[in-house]
C-alpha cells in the first residue's frame, strides 16, 4: 500500500485560499484608508496609491503564505498518522513567518499614511497584530488541521469526538475574543471627538462585523471539509 499524502493546499483548497487572502486584503487597506481620512498628512494623489498597493502587498503575502503547504507522503503514516506533523507544522510555520513579514510592511507603510503619528501607532500595531493573527495563525491553524483531518480520515484514524471537542472549543475562542474587541472598539470609538464620531463609528462597526463574518466563514469552511471526511 502507498504512502497516504497531506493534501496540497492550492491543489484542493485553491478556490478558498484566493477569496480568504482577498478578504484579508481588504482589512489592511481600509485601515490604511480609515488613517489617512482622520491624519489626511499625505495628499490623496500620494496616499490613495499607497492604499492599493497596502491591498496588493497584503493580498499577494496571503497567497504567498501558502506555497510552503504542498502535498507530500511520509512512509509509515498508514499506521502512525502522527508521523505527518512535523513536515506539517513547519509548512504551517513558514506560512504564519510569511503573514507576519506582510503585515509589518503593511503595518509600516500605514503608520507612513498617518504621518508617523503615535496615537495612531497603537491603533495600527492592534489592528495588525489582529489581523496577522487571524489570517496567519488561526487560517494556517485551520487549513492545517483540515488537510490532518483528511490524511486521519483516509488512513480509519480519525475520531469525531475529538474533533467535535477541538472546534467547540475553537468556536468559543473565537466568540469570546469577539466579544471582547467589540466592547474595546465600542469605548475606543464613543471617545472619539463629536466632529470624527460618524467616521470612527463606520470604521470600527463596520470593520467588526465584516471581520467577524469573515472568521465565521473561514470556521465553516472548516466545518464542512471536516463533516465531508
Amino acid at each position: 500500500m502507498s504512502a497516504p499524502a497531506v493534501q496540497s493546499v492550492y491543489g484542493k483548497y485553491r478556490l478558498f485560499i484566493i477569496l480568504a487572502s482577498f478578504c484579508f486584503a481588504l482589512l489592511y487597506a481600509e485601515l490604511a484608508a480609515f488613517q489617512h481620512a482622520i491624519y489626511h498628512v499625505r495628499s490623496d494623489s500620494e496616499a490613495w496609491p499607497l492604499i492599493g498597493a497596502i491591498f496588493v502587498v497584503a493580498a499577494a503575502g496571503q497567497l504567498l503564505s501558502f506555497v510552503p503547504a504542498r502535498g507530500y507522503a511520509v512512509a509509515g503514516a498508514v499506521d502512525q498518522a502522527s508521523l505527518v506533523l512535523p513536515k506539517l507544522t513547519s509548512q504551517m510555520g513558514q506560512g504564519i513567518i510569511a503573514v507576519v513579514v506582510t503585515g509589518v510592511l503593511c503595518g509600516f507603510i500605514t503608520l507612513y499614511l498617518a504621518g508617523f503619528d503615535l496615537t495612531a501607532a497603537y491603533s495600527i500595531l492592534n489592528n495588525i497584530y489582529v489581523f496577522v493573527a487571524t489570517g496567519g495563525v488561526l487560517l494556517h491553524f485551520k487549513v492545517s488541521y483540515v488537510r490532518y483531518g483528511a490524511l486521519l480520515y483516509e488512513v480509519k484514524q480519525d475520531s469525531y469526538i475529538k474533533v467535535m471537542v477541538t472546534s467547540g472549543l475553537l468556536a468559543l475562542i473565537i466568540l469570546g475574543a469577539f466579544a471582547f474587541m467589540l466592547s474595546l472598539d465600542t469605548a475606543w470609538a464613543a471617545s472619539a471627538p463629536a466632529s470624527l464620531r460618524g467616521l470612527y463609528g463606520l470604521h470600527v462597526y463596520g470593520r467588526d462585523l465584516y471581520f467577524f463574518t469573515l472568521v465565521a466563514g473561514i470556521y465553516a469552511w472548516h466545518l464542512r471539509w471536516l463533516a465531508d471526511h
